[in-house]
């Protein structure tokens, strides 16, 4: 099945925005919110495991700085020097090889990423073993990881990481050394540790909800991009197209007043004249239809409409000569101010593709209309269950000439593209799970800038 969705908004449809193509410039300028808040493509599994070696390099001079104050403090005892800078060494050596290779690795998996962060939570708790446990001044660090977690990874891998420093929590509680600063009286162990347990939970669940919405925030921004990138496409076709058509006016006029002369010298009736009469006719026809296609808010004339009514008026004079349309209303949709004629049109172009998609497979039942309401939108679905559209001409509808009907110009969805352009909206293309097309225009009431016509 196919999603087709025009979206009409009552912002500023007359302004043309620039496309949205990545360039290298603002690739490097989004690469820390594409890396965190979208899907993880190869691209951004290498900058995620890049952020990660910067900040070990951060970590890792950190715990060497603090070594001096914490042996005279107390908290790390001489003894235990040895093992504090084996395990800094050996982070060390660790997230060098990385830097150094993070060039020719192809492609730096989740699994990889899991295992740097595990890593990195083994050489904390080793140190914090050493120097306190809990009670150790710098153990809030392991909010940090909290804090992280649920940026770098989603899903199964971000609650495995989530379980494995809530483990590090409870072993440094119940297993740490106690160095000399730590004199009595002080907080139990096992209760200091519940709280750091209380607050990395609290905290990995408020930055997993924001990650999520951050991500659902990133493919908003990213479909909202390449619509607006179809759309400009859309809009330079149109003034070519129109350029093309006026080119072509001057010499098919000519073509057909010398015809005519050649008519009046030949036998009335010629077949011949008549059929290349009839042509000429049909590609006058087609350059009109493309000529000025651009809509523009201004001209349109907005009306109130009943959406039930106006649909059963709009279905009972197309299924005249068509089959039945089934409509469906969800509740109580009120009244609209909506572009009336140009809706009109552009549904019953969706009911004749409905149509003639199903009478391809043979199928008697009636075209489906849904009525609802989405938000603050009217939601107007076509349904049919007819064949689908191809694959290969999904990402190319609403394109001038694209058609999947033999004979068919490719102009409907086209003018419905333009249509939505003048209004603001937008026309998306997606696949749907049962077969068949479903068209769904999500509409917004209003007038638009520049003062559509009542």
């Amino acid at each position: 099945m196919i999603l087709l969705r025009i979206s009409i908004n009552a912002g500023h449809p007359g302004r043309t925005l620039k496309s949205a193509l990545p360039t290298p410039d603002t690739q490097a300028g989004q690469s820390v919110d594409a890396a965190l808040f979208t899907a993880p493509g190869i691209e951004q599994r290498r900058v995620r495991a890049l952020w990660l070696i910067r900040l070990r390099w951060v970590a890792i001079l950190g715990q060497l700085a603090v070594l001096v104050p914490a042996l005279r403090t107390g908290w790390l005892e001489q003894e235990h020097v040895t093992h504090y800078l084996v395990v800094v060494g050996a982070l060390s050596l660790f997230n060098a090889s990385l830097h150094l290779f993070r060039d020719s690795v192809v492609d730096t998996s989740l699994e990889s990423l899991v295992v740097q962060v595990t890593i990195d939570l083994f050489a904390l708790g080793s140190l914090l073993l050493l120097t306190g446990g809990v009670h150790n001044p710098m153990a809030p660090i392991i909010l940090v990881h909290a804090s992280l977690c649920p940026l770098i990874f989603s899903g199964l891998w971000s609650y495995f990481i989530g379980t494995l420093l809530l483990g590090l929590i409870a072993l440094i509680s119940l297993f740490a050394n106690h160095p000399p600063a730590l004199v009595p009286p002080f907080t139990e162990p096992a209760i200091q540790g519940i709280a750091h347990i209380i607050v990395s939970v609290v905290i990995w669940s408020l930055t997993s909800w924001l990650a999520s919405a951050l991500r659902g925030r990133q493919v908003m921004i990213e479909s909202l991009r390449l619509v607006q990138v179809r759309q400009d496409r859309l809009r330079a076709t149109g003034l070519l197209a129109a350029g093309f058509c006026h080119e072509l006016a001057t010499p098919l006029n000519t073509i057909g007043l010398r015809l005519a002369r050649v008519g009046k010298k030949l036998e009335m009736g010629d077949p011949d004249v008549a059929a290349i009469q009839e042509s000429l006719a049909a590609c006058e026809r087609a350059l009109e239809s493309m000529i000025d296609q651009r809509l523009d808010s201004k001209n349109l004339r907005f009306e109130t409409v009943a959406p039930m009514a106006f649909m059963g008026e709009l279905a009972e004079q197309w299924s005249k000569s068509n089959r039945p349309v089934e409509i469906v209303s969800d509740g109580a949709l009120g009244v609209w101010e909506l572009p009336r004629l140009l809706l009109a049109q552009t549904l019953a172009d969706l009911l004749d593709n409905a149509h003639q998609a199903m009478e391809a497979v043979g199928a008697t039942e009636p075209v489906r209309v849904l009525l609802g309401l989405d938000g603050e939108n009217l939601t107007i679905t076509v349904t049919d269950s007819g064949p689908g559209i191809p694959a290969s001409l999904k990402q190319h509808l609403g394109q001038p000439f694209v058609t999947t009907k033999p004979g068919g110009s490719g102009l409907g969805l086209y003018n419905a593209t333009n249509l939505c352009v003048a209004l603001g909206g937008r026309l998306e293309v997606g696949d749907g799970p049962t077969g068949g097309a479903v068209v769904t225009l999500v509409l917004r009431s209003g007038e638009f800038e520049g003062g559509g016509e009542r």
